[in-house]
């Protein structure tokens, strides 16, 4: 199995939350026709995912957006009523977030009180930052899944191993075996031969020759067996030993992947409690 490296640190994002969502007083529009208005702050987010999440959002809400740019203008929001809200969204590249200026109005048309658009707009930056970290909490959670595959597939592999080598270890057992009950047909053969030629010398028996010739064509297919099964039995050797140092190799990645699995895990928990810090 490839084992591949999954690690907190290949993230763009923190597993810890100190930012403070209250939103601050601002104005937008131009300059001869400013508003005021409320800026909250996106964070660990481009203007491109935050204009996806406010779009998402709106939806979720009942509301209709209007994109033009980084500017959109939201009809239909209820928050405690209806709601109109125009935005402007502004890159932070240095603190990595994304800011929206938001002015609302009311079903009148005319702005809301400071204190209601104040809290809209703390109400809309926490959901915003929350999407944004659950997001990120989904994207841990995926590579924490994957990494547990791999360590069911390195545990399967590191037990595969384990057996093949003590396959490998029987085969090598009864190889052995083989060559000894071989050897010792051999040897018997030889000795009879031995007992033959010595009758002959003494007989000159032509039937004895016969049988001298017939045992021979035993003792050479016993030798050809047992040359094969040496060469087996050199073959199962070396099968033992590539089996055998398979077994550490496999053990070292199940090491390697629980390693990378439990920084997942613990990267994990830190992120769910990051999200449950958003308020």
């Amino acid at each position: 199995m490839l084992v591949t490296g999954l690690s907190a640190q290949k993230y763009d994002f923190t597993s810890t939350w100190d930012h403070d969502l209250a939103p601050l007083q601002a104005t937008m529009g131009p300059d001869s026709a400013r508003v005021a208005a409320q800026r909250i702050s996106i964070h660990e987010a481009d203007d491109g995912q935050v204009a996806d999440l406010w779009k998402k959002l709106m939806k979720e809400r009942g509301a209709t957006v209007e994109r033009s740019g980084n500017n959109s203008v939201v009809q239909g929001l209820e928050m405690g009523g209806p709601v109109t809200v125009r935005t402007t969204a502004e890159r932070n590249k240095k603190s990595g977030s994304t800011d929206l200026l938001l002015a609302m109005s009311g079903a009148d048309g005319k702005p809301l009180e400071e204190a209601r658009a104040a809290s809209v707009a703390k109400d809309l930056a926490v959901q915003l930052n929350k999407a944004v970290v659950q997001a990120q909490v989904d994207e841990v959670q995926k590579d924490l899944d994957k990494a547990e595959k791999d360590l069911k597939g390195t545990e399967k592999d590191r037990v595969n191993a384990a057996s093949e080598a003590e396959d490998r270890r029987e085969d090598l057992d009864q190889g052995q075996k083989k060559v000894g009950r071989s050897l010792e047909e051999v040897e018997e053969l030889q000795r009879d031969l031995e007992k033959l030629q010595k009758k002959y010398k003494r007989s000159q028996d032509a039937k004895v020759l016969e049988e001298i010739a017939d045992k021979q064509k035993d003792l050479a297919k016993a030798m050809d067996k047992q040359s094969d099964l040496t060469d087996d039995q050199q073959k199962a050797g070396r099968k033992l030993e590539k089996a055998t140092d398979e077994v550490p190799d496999a053990a070292k990645d199940v090491e390697k992947v629980q390693q990378e699995t439990e920084k997942l895990a613990a990267f994990l928990a830190a992120m769910q409690v990051k999200l449950a810090s958003i308020h």
